[in-house]
């Protein structure tokens, strides 16, 4: 065998082994991180709609975010095709005849005026981080015919599309299409792609924000090449080339930025992972979301001049449990505590924790109707001597609990704390999701009643929420998935279904509240809500909470520092702000109809309205809801032969009362008074017949008037809202109020209250002493 023989032979093996070594490489499975998406990458946080509310930069401190090639708009795939390989559809991942062209343009130029890199190869060195050279090529070209042994065209262009950098610090076309564009890779226009594809040669240098006209160059370029392979018509062209080559920029978007940052850690601690493309879907409502940020800063504003700097507020979905609005403070870039989150900030609620504890008590015998002493009282506790005193300083004697609930007296809850025992309400307090509640009862002591426990907005929102869906908690959710809830689909009765429905039947009582808050206040709505407000002890804390048979919204006033308001209370404070957001999100969610007494099994008796007692033919009647069971059996003996007689512990009370109005009350046995006495003096008849309304003078108090509505009064009829829940209060005051015959429209009307009509309407009301008031009103569709 000759030398030259043996020399090929060798030469032959070697060139197979080479083959053969080149085949298995090729053929070995590809590193998982070059069919993943990228590490590392940013987040979006969207809202229930995929509106973005906040993006977040990957670990390099790039924008990143990753678009299935599903959702990627065909017109961006033509354009990267067109600009960077055109016959990337044909080749496997090499193109011999762009590499013969580029070769022959680089020995005429003496030097590298042109590659060959097609979209795989590109790829691959995005992969490898293979050097701009010779030797790179090599190693671009290895890894590109092993890339399309393995994955699909489609997965290239994925891989490929969502790891070339576009310039400012994006990665992938997701990115840079937000950030230009304000738009998604998904839905851009010819002139966007266009654009996109042409400065991918030089990121740095071309994009729109370093220079607009060698952007619009590249962008040209770009079209020329659609037009030419057919991607792009002539007219497409035209109008793509009068397009600006980047939107108006904006920041970042950075709504509810107190509940995104909470997500991003709720996220981390729950090891949720964004879902294709970087995306953390929640379930904020941006649009409601948005209104509420807004009227948490007007009430602020409004307030500021009463030593108010901050409120929060939060909505919560009743069925689901949704978080649809989150607002921590007014300002979450203000450098004064904007990041303090008062939704999640613990803080001492005053007496919107009374609905738990009258829920409780009607679960153990007490009724609606039950008759509570609103006196000055004294109780023993073991830190010594504990006198609660009412939000005004006075005190009513007796009154029935849904007036005492309503009307939010202290003494009586204290009353019912003190017989239950703190330990009782407690236990309900944690069933009902107060988790911030971590001490022992006797910390807490008969203050509890009160809202002397520090408790979060969330906690007493998603509490509400329980009262609200039948007195059953579940944990409230901010992910939008099926079933995504923080506490999992876990469920616990706190009160029984009817004690429930009793309990928020008291809180929309509009009548119940008078004695306390008058005829006009900011808890009147046209459609049924449960209301209750909370006070703290110091006045640095005002809070309102409002319930309706699909969503709850909570709502927060005062100051960070625990500083004090000046002359703030539920109706003038937190109030406003309730019914402002809960009509906002009525707009866009319909409040429904709360679940009646009677649909949870109650039943209606008619009682007295002193004592509470089954109704006789001598007293003042109204008719009360009862669990099965409850209701009073025995008839009223308070009132009889035009006297009223009242238990020996409201004699002091009674006395005192005497003193004020110079009547004589309980001034010996039989210790009796004159009925007219109580009714006018005492405040009988739930003070219906003397209005607390301190907007109202005293000549005015003294004639018979229609206090709703008010002559000249303007309404219209809210969006997303039943009609027949569309309605208004039909209400006077004065002599004679307490029997009112209602006209509208020159016909007689006998409800309490009248449904909303587009056009001017006449209301006169003439008084049981056969006085007359008027008012004229408008109601717009």
């Amino acid at each position: 065998m000759t030398l030259r023989r043996r020399f090929a032979i060798v030469g032959g093996a070697l060139a197979l082994a080479s083959v053969l070594g080149a085949a298995t490489w090729i053929a070995l499975p590809l590193p998982a991180r070059f069919t993943a998406g990228t590490s590392g990458a940013g987040v979006t946080i969207v809202d229930r709609d995929g509106i973005p509310l906040r993006t977040t930069r990957g670990a390099g401190g790039a924008r990143e975010q990753w678009v299935p090639y599903a959702e990627l708009d065909a017109d961006l795939i033509n354009a990267f095709v067109a600009v960077e390989d055109r016959r990337f559809w044909q080749h496997h991942g090499v193109d011999p005849r762009a590499a013969l062209r580029a070769a022959a343009g680089n020995l005429r130029a003496r030097r590298v005026v042109s590659g060959s890199s097609t979209l795989t190869m590109q790829l691959a060195r995005l992969l490898t981080d293979a050097p701009r050279r010779w030797s790179g090529k090599l190693v671009q070209t290895a890894w590109a015919l092993r890339l399309e042994a393995h994955l699909s065209k489609q997965q290239i262009l994925e891989q490929y599309l969502n790891r070339v950098e576009l310039g400012q610090g994006t990665i992938g076309v997701g990115a840079a299409s937000a950030l230009y564009f304000d738009a998604s890779a998904s839905e851009l226009s010819v002139g966007q792609a266009a654009t996109l594809a042409g400065i991918a040669h030089a990121p740095s240098r071309d994009n729109p924000y370093v220079s607009a006209a060698r952007a619009r160059t590249r962008r040209a370029y770009a079209l020329r090449r659609m037009h030419a392979l057919g991607y792009a018509t002539k007219e497409d062209v035209a109008r793509a080339s009068g397009e600006p080559v980047h939107a108006v920029a904006t920041r970042s978007p950075s709504l509810a930025p107190h509940f995104t940052t909470r997500v991003l850690a709720w996220a981390d601690a729950e090891s949720v992972h964004p879902i294709a493309g970087g995306i953390l879907r929640t379930t904020l409502s941006a649009d409601l979301q948005d209104a509420v940020e807004g009227e948490v800063r007007h009430t602020v504003t409004m307030l500021r001049d009463r030593a108010v700097e901050h409120a929060a507020a939060v909505v919560l979905d009743n069925r689901t449990g949704d978080v649809l609005a989150w607002v921590g403070s007014p300002d979450f870039w203000s450098p004064n505590d904007g990041q303090t989150d008062m939704v999640v900030s613990p803080r001492q609620p005053g007496s919107s924790l009374k609905p738990f504890l009258y829920a409780m008590a009607l679960d153990r015998g007490y009724t609606a109707a039950s008759v509570l002493p609103d006196v000055p009282a004294s109780f023993a506790t073991p830190t010594g001597a504990y006198a609660p005193r009412n939000y005004d300083r006075r005190f009513r004697g007796p009154v029935r609990a849904r007036e005492a609930l309503a009307s939010s007296y202290n003494v009586p809850a204290v009353s019912i704390v003190s017989r239950l025992g703190t330990g009782q309400l407690l236990q309900t307090l944690r069933l009902a999701g107060f988790t911030s509640l971590d001490r022992d009862a006797e910390y807490y002591g008969l203050g509890l009643a009160l809202g002397d426990g520090d408790v979060t907005l969330i906690e007493l929102a998603n509490g509400y929420r329980a009262l609200a869906n039948g007195g059953e908690w579940r944990d409230w959710r901010w992910r939008a998935t099926p079933r995504a809830t923080r506490g999992g689909a876990v469920s616990r009765r706190v009160v029984s279904p009817v004690a429930a429905a009793i309990v928020l039947d008291m809180l929309n009582d509009a009548d119940a509240r008078i004695p306390a808050f008058g005829l006009e206040t900011p808890f009147d709505f046209p459609f049924p809500v449960a209301v209750k407000t909370g006070t703290s002890r110091h006045f640095t804390d005002n809070w309102a909470v409002a319930t309706t048979a699909e969503f709850t919204v909570a709502v927060w006033a005062g100051n960070f520092s625990g500083r004090p308001m000046q002359g703030v209370s539920g109706v003038t404070g937190a109030g406003p702000l309730l019914h402002r957001v809960v009509m906002e999100t009525a707009k866009r969610f319909p409040p429904g109809a709360l679940v009646t007494p009677a649909e949870a099994g109650a039943v209606a008796v008619p009682v007295c309205r002193l004592s509470g007692r089954r109704a006789t033919a001598t007293c003042a009647r109204l008719t009360e809801w009862f669990a099965p069971g409850t209701a009073p059996a025995d008839s009223d003996r308070w009132e009889h032969d035009g006297v009223v007689t009242l238990p020996e512990e409201y004699a002091a009370w009674a006395r005192q009362q005497g003193a004020q109005y110079q009547t004589e009350m309980f001034a010996g046995e039989p210790r009796t008074m004159p009925l007219a006495s109580h009714a006018e003096q005492a405040g009988y008849m739930a003070s219906l017949l003397q209005p607390h309304s301190t907007a109202t003078s005293d000549s005015a108090r003294a004639s018979f008037r229609i206090t709703s509505p008010m002559n000249g009064d303007r309404y219209a009829i809210p969006s997303g809202v039943e009609r027949r829940y569309a309605s208004i209060a039909l209400r006077a005051a004065g002599p004679g109020a307490q029997r009112v015959r209602w006209f509208i429209d020159g016909r007689e009307y006998d409800d309490a209250r009248w449904p909303l009509e587009p056009g001017t309407h006449h209301f006169r009301a003439t008084s049981a002493r056969g006085e007359r008031a008027e008012a004229r009103v408008e109601v717009f569709p």
